[in-house]
């Protein structure tokens, strides 16, 4: 695999596992457990763990659900996953 393609699919996996981390940090300040969110959006406990760990790459529909079961928007949920690839992506420059 060429070096652009592997840091690609470096950078896609840091995303899943950022977007895991804002379902988790939105759970746990509802006080929710995984299977109470889970039961919320309707979907199983053990596959919001996987998002929680950036295991599984979400459709946007599960998305939209956990959002939803979040009391918050897609785009609130998300908001952080941006701040954090920004974050990034200014790293990986001053490091040049």
């Amino acid at each position: 695999m060429r070096a652009r393609g592997k840091a690609r699919l470096m950078e896609s996996n840091e995303d899943l596992r950022a977007a895991g981390r804002e379902i988790r940090r939105h759970r746990q300040s509802l006080g929710l457990s995984q299977e109470q969110l889970a039961e919320r959006a309707g979907l199983h406990r053990n596959y919001v763990g996987f998002l929680e760990r950036g295991e599984r790459n979400a459709s946007l529909k599960t998305l939209f659900a956990v959002a939803r079961s979040l009391g918050i928007s897609l785009g609130e949920l998300l908001a952080g996953v941006s701040a954090e690839a920004k974050h990034r992506r200014e790293s990986r420059v001053e490091k040049r």
